[in-house]
């Protein structure tokens, strides 16, 4: 297991040897990149949906499905969410 490096917004990524790349942008930041590049404009894109279906290829360390919640649960909206997040790695 890598060690967990910090990024600019203070969240935690890894570094994937297999991809030789880091799941998160170190300069972004890995909770920011989840929030601004997936969950905000799929929330957005669907904001009139009652249920919000999310295929999340690669679950990695979770910020993209966690951080989904947290927006839906922070933000009090009225919709359910199924997330579907296959992985390849153990």
């Amino acid at each position: 297991m890598n060690n967990p490096i910090q990024t600019i917004d203070g969240s935690n990524t890894l570094f994937s040897n297999k991809y030789n790349q880091h799941f998160h942008d170190l300069k972004t930041g890995a909770i920011k990149e989840s929030l601004n590049k997936h969950v905000i404009p799929a929330i957005t894109l669907k904001k009139d949906a009652k249920v919000l279906r999310i295929l999340d290829i690669c679950f990695g360390i979770g910020y993209n499905t966690f951080s989904t919640i947290y927006y839906i649960l922070e933000n009090n909206l009225d919709i359910s969410v199924e997330i579907y997040s296959p992985e390849l790695d153990e």
